[in-house]
Protein backbone atom coordinates (compact mmCIF):
# COMPACT_ATOMS: atom_id res chain seq x y z
CA UNK A 1 0.00 0.00 0.00
CA UNK A 2 2.90 2.22 0.68
CA UNK A 3 4.32 2.68 -2.98
CA UNK A 4 7.04 5.23 -4.94
CA UNK A 5 5.04 8.07 -4.21
CA UNK A 6 5.64 11.62 -3.07
CA UNK A 7 6.19 12.02 0.72
CA UNK A 8 3.12 12.71 2.57
CA UNK A 9 3.86 15.64 4.51
CA UNK A 10 1.44 16.89 7.32
CA UNK A 11 0.92 20.50 6.14
CA UNK A 12 -0.52 18.61 2.27
CA UNK A 13 -2.25 16.15 4.23
CA UNK A 14 -4.46 18.33 6.32
CA UNK A 15 -4.94 20.71 2.92
CA UNK A 16 -6.47 17.34 0.94
CA UNK A 17 -8.52 16.93 4.50
CA UNK A 18 -9.49 20.40 4.79
CA UNK A 19 -11.10 20.41 0.80
CA UNK A 20 -11.69 16.21 0.37
CA UNK A 21 -12.91 14.45 3.45
CA UNK A 22 -16.42 13.32 3.23
CA UNK A 23 -17.75 14.62 6.34
CA UNK A 24 -16.26 18.25 4.92
CA UNK A 25 -18.05 17.82 1.48
CA UNK A 26 -20.97 17.28 2.97
CA UNK A 27 -21.41 19.95 5.40
CA UNK A 28 -20.17 22.47 2.78
CA UNK A 29 -23.51 21.33 0.62
CA UNK A 30 -25.26 22.72 4.15
CA UNK A 31 -23.84 26.08 4.15
CA UNK A 32 -24.75 25.79 0.22
CA UNK A 33 -28.52 25.14 0.94
CA UNK A 34 -27.94 27.63 3.85
CA UNK A 35 -26.66 30.77 1.38
CA UNK A 36 -29.73 29.84 -0.89
CA UNK A 37 -32.46 30.06 1.92
CA UNK A 38 -30.77 33.11 2.98
CA UNK A 39 -31.29 34.53 -0.41
CA UNK A 40 -35.01 33.64 -0.57
CA UNK A 41 -35.75 34.92 3.23
CA UNK A 42 -38.20 37.67 3.32
CA UNK A 43 -39.61 37.11 -0.18
CA UNK A 44 -43.14 37.87 -0.84
CA UNK A 45 -45.27 34.66 -0.59
CA UNK A 46 -47.63 33.85 -2.99
CA UNK A 47 -50.93 34.98 -3.18
CA UNK A 48 -53.46 32.44 -2.11
CA UNK A 49 -57.06 31.92 -3.77
CA UNK A 50 -59.51 30.54 -1.49
CA UNK A 51 -62.82 29.19 -2.79
CA UNK A 52 -65.86 28.00 -0.15
CA UNK A 53 -69.14 26.66 -1.22
CA UNK A 54 -71.87 26.58 1.49
CA UNK A 55 -75.62 25.70 0.85
CA UNK A 56 -77.95 28.07 2.14
CA UNK A 57 -81.49 28.95 1.56
CA UNK A 58 -81.90 32.17 -0.68
CA UNK A 59 -84.68 34.80 0.27
CA UNK A 60 -88.37 33.87 -0.27
CA UNK A 61 -87.03 30.37 -0.58
CA UNK A 62 -89.09 27.82 1.71
CA UNK A 63 -86.87 25.81 4.20
CA UNK A 64 -87.99 22.58 3.02
CA UNK A 65 -89.48 21.43 -0.07
CA UNK A 66 -87.49 23.73 -2.73
CA UNK A 67 -83.65 22.63 -3.44
CA UNK A 68 -81.35 24.14 -1.72
CA UNK A 69 -78.54 27.08 -3.72
CA UNK A 70 -75.13 26.93 -2.76
CA UNK A 71 -73.29 30.00 -2.24
CA UNK A 72 -69.85 30.57 -3.35
CA UNK A 73 -67.22 32.58 -1.05
CA UNK A 74 -64.14 33.77 -2.70
CA UNK A 75 -61.26 34.87 -0.80
CA UNK A 76 -57.64 36.42 -2.44
CA UNK A 77 -54.91 36.79 0.30
CA UNK A 78 -51.42 38.42 0.29
CA UNK A 79 -49.05 38.22 3.23
CA UNK A 80 -47.39 41.51 3.42
CA UNK A 81 -43.75 41.99 4.36
CA UNK A 82 -44.47 45.25 6.28
CA UNK A 83 -43.37 46.54 9.96
CA UNK A 84 -39.68 45.03 9.79
CA UNK A 85 -40.71 41.44 8.76
CA UNK A 86 -38.42 40.91 5.84
CA UNK A 87 -35.47 42.26 7.45
CA UNK A 88 -35.51 39.86 10.33
CA UNK A 89 -36.25 37.05 8.28
CA UNK A 90 -32.98 38.56 6.46
CA UNK A 91 -31.47 38.44 10.04
CA UNK A 92 -32.60 34.81 11.07
CA UNK A 93 -31.19 33.34 7.99
CA UNK A 94 -27.85 34.95 7.91
CA UNK A 95 -27.64 33.74 11.69
CA UNK A 96 -28.67 30.02 10.43
CA UNK A 97 -26.14 30.04 7.84
CA UNK A 98 -23.25 31.37 9.82
CA UNK A 99 -24.15 28.46 12.12
CA UNK A 100 -23.46 26.36 9.16
CA UNK A 101 -20.40 27.92 8.19
CA UNK A 102 -19.38 26.94 12.28
CA UNK A 103 -20.14 23.85 11.70
CA UNK A 104 -18.46 23.88 8.68
CA UNK A 105 -15.55 24.77 10.64
CA UNK A 106 -15.92 21.92 13.45
CA UNK A 107 -16.05 19.55 10.87
CA UNK A 108 -13.05 20.31 8.95
CA UNK A 109 -11.36 20.49 12.68
CA UNK A 110 -12.65 16.83 13.45
CA UNK A 111 -11.73 15.23 10.25
CA UNK A 112 -7.96 16.77 10.42
CA UNK A 113 -7.97 15.43 13.95
CA UNK A 114 -7.88 12.23 12.46
CA UNK A 115 -5.77 12.93 9.84
CA UNK A 116 -2.67 13.92 12.23
CA UNK A 117 -3.18 10.80 14.54
CA UNK A 118 -3.24 8.94 11.32
CA UNK A 119 -0.15 10.61 10.43
CA UNK A 120 1.88 10.11 13.50
CA UNK A 121 0.75 6.31 13.65
CA UNK A 122 1.60 5.37 10.49
CA UNK A 123 4.70 7.34 11.01
CA UNK A 124 5.20 5.56 14.26
CA UNK A 125 4.29 2.12 12.26
CA UNK A 126 6.66 2.48 10.02
CA UNK A 127 10.05 3.56 12.50
CA UNK A 128 8.65 -0.18 14.34
CA UNK A 129 8.77 -1.86 11.63
CA UNK A 130 12.41 -0.75 10.76
CA UNK A 131 13.22 -2.20 14.31
CA UNK A 132 11.29 -5.39 14.05
CA UNK A 133 13.09 -5.79 10.84
CA UNK A 134 16.47 -5.99 12.46
CA UNK A 135 15.28 -8.03 15.43
CA UNK A 136 14.06 -10.60 12.71
CA UNK A 137 17.48 -10.45 11.49
CA UNK A 138 19.46 -11.12 14.45
CA UNK A 139 17.26 -13.79 15.37
CA UNK A 140 17.60 -15.21 11.40
CA UNK A 141 21.16 -15.00 12.57
CA UNK A 142 21.38 -16.75 15.71
CA UNK A 143 19.58 -19.54 14.63
CA UNK A 144 22.00 -19.85 12.19
CA UNK A 145 24.83 -19.88 14.72
CA UNK A 146 22.51 -22.45 16.46
CA UNK A 147 22.33 -24.79 13.70
CA UNK A 148 26.06 -24.43 13.04
CA UNK A 149 26.91 -24.97 16.68
CA UNK A 150 24.21 -27.97 17.08
CA UNK A 151 25.85 -29.54 13.82
CA UNK A 152 28.85 -29.41 15.12
CA UNK A 153 28.10 -31.26 18.01
CA UNK A 154 27.78 -28.90 21.11
CA UNK A 155 25.66 -30.25 23.62
CA UNK A 156 22.34 -28.60 24.29
CA UNK A 157 22.64 -26.97 20.93
CA UNK A 158 19.13 -27.27 20.04
CA UNK A 159 18.21 -25.69 22.81
CA UNK A 160 19.46 -22.47 21.25
CA UNK A 161 17.72 -23.44 17.87
CA UNK A 162 14.20 -24.07 19.40
CA UNK A 163 14.13 -20.56 21.21
CA UNK A 164 15.52 -18.66 18.32
CA UNK A 165 12.94 -20.49 16.76
CA UNK A 166 10.20 -19.49 19.41
CA UNK A 167 11.34 -15.60 19.25
CA UNK A 168 11.72 -15.21 15.66
CA UNK A 169 8.06 -16.81 15.31
CA UNK A 170 7.13 -13.73 17.96
CA UNK A 171 9.04 -11.59 15.97
CA UNK A 172 7.14 -12.50 12.77
CA UNK A 173 3.89 -12.54 13.85
CA UNK A 174 4.80 -9.32 15.14
CA UNK A 175 5.30 -7.86 11.68
CA UNK A 176 2.31 -9.33 10.63
CA UNK A 177 0.19 -7.82 12.50
CA UNK A 178 1.84 -3.99 12.13
CA UNK A 179 1.45 -4.71 7.82
CA UNK A 180 -2.14 -5.03 9.21
CA UNK A 181 -2.05 -1.98 11.34
CA UNK A 182 -0.34 0.01 8.46
CA UNK A 183 -2.69 -1.11 5.84
CA UNK A 184 -6.04 -0.19 7.85
CA UNK A 185 -3.98 3.56 8.62
CA UNK A 186 -3.10 3.79 5.08
CA UNK A 187 -6.58 3.14 4.22
CA UNK A 188 -8.87 5.33 6.86
CA UNK A 189 -5.83 8.17 5.35
CA UNK A 190 -7.01 8.05 1.85
CA UNK A 191 -10.88 7.80 2.61
CA UNK A 192 -9.80 11.54 4.85
CA UNK A 193 -8.04 12.59 1.72
CA UNK A 194 -11.29 11.82 -0.50
CA UNK A 195 -9.26 9.06 -2.70
CA UNK A 196 -10.20 5.18 -2.92
CA UNK A 197 -8.92 3.26 0.24
CA UNK A 198 -6.57 1.10 -1.88
CA UNK A 199 -5.11 4.10 -3.59
CA UNK A 200 -1.11 4.35 -3.22
CA UNK A 201 0.51 6.41 -0.35
CA UNK A 202 3.57 7.79 -0.14
CA UNK A 203 5.69 7.65 3.23
CA UNK A 204 5.02 9.85 6.02
CA UNK A 205 7.70 12.92 6.36
CA UNK A 206 8.13 14.51 9.64
CA UNK A 207 10.18 17.39 9.02
CA UNK A 208 10.49 18.51 12.57
CA UNK A 209 9.18 19.95 15.74
CA UNK A 210 6.65 22.64 15.76
CA UNK A 211 6.68 25.28 18.74
CA UNK A 212 3.24 25.36 20.75
CA UNK A 213 1.88 29.27 20.93
CA UNK A 214 2.00 30.58 24.15
CA UNK A 215 -1.00 29.56 26.89
CA UNK A 216 -2.35 33.26 26.50
CA UNK A 217 -2.42 32.70 22.96
CA UNK A 218 -4.42 29.48 22.69
CA UNK A 219 -6.86 30.91 25.43
CA UNK A 220 -7.41 34.06 23.69
CA UNK A 221 -8.56 31.65 20.61
CA UNK A 222 -11.35 30.04 22.77
CA UNK A 223 -13.87 32.60 21.80
CA UNK A 224 -13.42 31.84 17.97
CA UNK A 225 -14.31 28.34 18.31
CA UNK A 226 -16.65 27.12 15.99
CA UNK A 227 -19.12 26.10 18.98
CA UNK A 228 -18.64 29.16 20.68
CA UNK A 229 -19.49 30.98 17.22
CA UNK A 230 -22.28 28.34 16.90
CA UNK A 231 -24.25 29.39 19.94
CA UNK A 232 -23.79 33.10 19.40
CA UNK A 233 -25.51 32.90 16.23
CA UNK A 234 -28.32 30.83 17.62
CA UNK A 235 -29.06 33.37 20.21
CA UNK A 236 -29.15 35.94 17.42
CA UNK A 237 -31.10 33.59 15.33
CA UNK A 238 -33.61 32.65 17.88
CA UNK A 239 -33.96 36.77 18.98
CA UNK A 240 -34.69 37.45 15.13
CA UNK A 241 -37.35 34.96 15.12
CA UNK A 242 -38.64 35.76 18.61
CA UNK A 243 -39.47 39.32 17.16
CA UNK A 244 -40.36 38.08 13.75
CA UNK A 245 -43.22 36.06 15.31
CA UNK A 246 -44.11 39.56 17.47
CA UNK A 247 -44.11 41.31 14.07
CA UNK A 248 -46.96 38.78 13.01
CA UNK A 249 -49.75 39.97 15.04
CA UNK A 250 -50.16 43.24 13.27
CA UNK A 251 -52.13 43.14 9.93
Amino acid sequence: LLAAEPALTLVGLLDDVARNAPPVRVQAEGVSAALASTRLAGAWEDPTLAVMAEDVPLPGMAMTGDPMRPMLTYRVMQPLNVFGRRTLAKRAAQARLGRAEALLDRTRWDAQAQAVFAFYELWMSARMAEVLDRQISTLEGMRASARSRYAAGLMMGHHDILRAEAELATMQAERASLADERAAMVAMLNVLRGKPADAPIGEPSVVGRVALPPLRDLLARVDSRPEVTSMRLMREEMGAERSLAKRMYFP
